[in-house]
């Protein structure tokens, strides 16, 4: 019974193990799964997210600055030799055990708004690490739209070749028999032949093509590279989109909302508060300070009592003579101190001001000044320069989906007229009412104008992708 039960547990991990290998092959990547599976794996895009990360921190650091700073201080050490006690004030000789205690703060009151200043800097440098972060999944997402609509449009291609290929194969088969009823010339089978291999090193070369595509797209969601990898084929209609009127419309839409903008936007703001800091070294700064302290020191004694000594001659100077007379001498008793003793009588407290005035930096805080200033000449430039391009880059784009779709309205109208001659030829042609050289290039025009509607369709596709990123839409298929 162990057995079988053992026997069909094995066979139904083997059916389960065999049904998720198929689905793991038969996988089919949408555009929307590529982009989501590249900006969480991007090596790149993990970069800037620590340096988004770094940029929380220094805005954590920036506001901390404002707050008071304590700090604690502890000390034990022995003296030998002699030295002067700091706490008796007397000269000690003799190995003297000491320890110091003290916590101080101190807060910034005023400092020429500069540490507000860099508060309001690192929020704007976290503000524009975002955008960056954005603009950089941006960019990953427009190059993975582009490779993943090369895929498609090298797979139509490959179709359409394996279509001309398979009906040019035909038609060697049909004039092999005609040829072998004596119908016809063996330069008609020869030259139907060449064209079926002309054929097919185009279809073999499309082929290559589509593997460098697949290969290139594997390269950029930092796969391993496998033939199986496909992409789901979704229905692209080019008579749905309809072009935007004009390209100012677009970029006065990006202008507000697209991350290479704002992040130079902020950038300006940052270099001005870069600039408000440094002509904010001008001015004095004010600080306020505060500490409790205390100590011990092994030479401390104090007075425990007196005993008698006995006489003792001492000298007086009178007016006439000097003279001499006894007196008692007493010898002092001391003990020592203990440590919880000192620390009481040894603690001491501290406040106050301190007003700094900059005077003469040796031209640090002017040079700071001039360099911050040109910081800001630098990020308005760059601003304009993202405009720029963007403008660019929108005017360029809608100019060519306008041109795309013209193209692709006249390729259509060309294919038509081609699948039309071609198909009343390959007629005549079956009726030997045609010659082999009119056929083959009526096919030829056929394959040309049919290769151009794809070239127009694909490009109109991308640059209306593009188009719509820009409006906000996303990149979907």
């Amino acid at each position: 019974m162990t057995v079988r039960i053992n026997l069909k547990m094995a066979i139904a991990a083997m059916f389960l193990l065999s049904l998720l290998f198929v689905q793991a092959q038969e996988k089919q990547w949408t555009l929307e799964e590529c982009i989501s599976y590249a900006k969480d794996h991007n090596l790149s895009v993990k970069l800037q997210q620590y340096n988004l990360d770094i940029s929380k921190t220094s805005l954590l650091q920036s506001k901390g600055m404002i707050l008071p700073s304590i700090s604690g201080y502890a000390a034990h050490s022995y003296n030998y030799g002699q030295t002067v006690d700091r706490f008796t004030n007397q000269f000690a000789s003799d190995r003297v055990q000491s320890n110091n205690f003290y916590v101080s703060a101190n807060v910034t009151l005023f400092d020429g708004f500069q540490l507000l200043n860099s508060v309001q800097r690192s929020r704007f440098e976290l503000q524009a690490a975002e955008y960056d972060l954005e603009m950089m999944e941006n960019d990953i997402a427009l190059t993975i739209a582009t490779a993943y609509l090369q895929i498609l449009y090298t797979m139509e291609m490959v179709d359409n070749a394996q279509n001309q290929y398979s009906l040019t194969m035909k038609q060697v088969d049909r004039t092999q028999k005609m040829l072998d009823a004596g119908a016809v010339a063996n330069t008609s089978l020869l030259n139907l032949k060449a064209q079926a291999a002309t054929e097919e090193y185009q279809l073999t070369s499309l082929e290559t093509q589509l593997e460098m595509a697949i290969l290139t797209m594997t390269q950029l969601l930092d796969l391993e590279y496998n033939t199986a990898f496909t992409v789901a084929v979704p229905e692209v209609s080019v008579t749905e989109m309809a072009v935007p009127i004009n390209a100012q419309s677009i970029y006065e839409y990006a202008l507000n909302h697209q991350p290479s903008v704002k992040s130079a936007e902020l950038r300006v703001m940052s270099a001005q508060k870069s600039y408000s800091i440094a002509k904010g070294g001008f001015s004095p700064s004010l600080t306020f300070g505060a500490s409790l302290g205390t100590g011990y020191s092994g030479a401390s004694r104090k007075l425990t009592g007196y005993e008698y000594a006995g006489m003792d001659t001492i000298g007086i100077t009178t007016a006439i003579t000097p003279d001499y007379v006894l007196a008692p001498v007493f010898n002092y008793l001391y003990e020592p101190v203990s440590f919880k003793n000192q620390i009481n009588q040894n603690f001491n407290r501290t406040i106050g001001f301190n007003l700094s005035i900059p005077i003469f930096s040796s031209l640090q805080n002017y040079s700071s000044v001039r360099k911050s200033k040109i910081s800001v000449y630098i990020a308005e430039t760059n601003l304009q320069q993202a405009r720029q391009n963007l403008n660019k880059v929108i005017s360029q784009a809608h100019l060519d989906a306008v041109s795309a779709y013209k193209r692709h309205h006249s390729a259509l109208k060309q294919v038509e007229a081609a699948q039309e001659v071609f198909k009343v030829g390959e007629q005549r042609f079956e009726l030997n009412d045609l010659t082999l050289l009119e056929y083959q290039d009526a096919k030829n025009k056929l394959i040309q104008a049919e290769s151009e509607l794809l070239q127009a369709k694909y490009e109109f596709v991308f640059k209306m992708k593009v188009l719509d990123f820009y409006l906000g839409n996303g990149i979907k298929l």
